[in-house]
């Protein structure tokens, strides 16, 4: 997994939810970090704006811990990367 990945993803929780980045363990379920269902609706917004991306409904409701969030997020990035170097 790309570090830079890691980084800008805690530095959203961080930024946006006062969540330490001690806290964001890959096991860690988004309800135990403290966020609410809104907040975790506004968190994957955020992402969306930080990776310009347009996550669909299906993965929207796979992002249940840190991980899946990390492992959804390499998935879409990787490929906005492979589509920019083939443009």
């Amino acid at each position: 997994m790309n570090n830079a990945l890691i980084h800008r993803v805690s530095f959203i929780f961080k930024r946006h939810f006062m969540v330490p980045p001690a806290l964001l363990k890959r096991s860690r379920y988004l309800d135990d970090l403290g966020l609410s269902k809104v907040e975790q609706k506004e968190m994957l917004n955020y992402l969306e704006e930080e990776f310009h991306i347009e996550l669909s409904e299906q993965d929207e409701r796979r992002i249940r811990t840190v991980n899946d969030t990390l492992s959804i997020l390499d998935k879409y990035i990787g490929f906005n990367q492979n589509h920019l170097t083939i443009s």
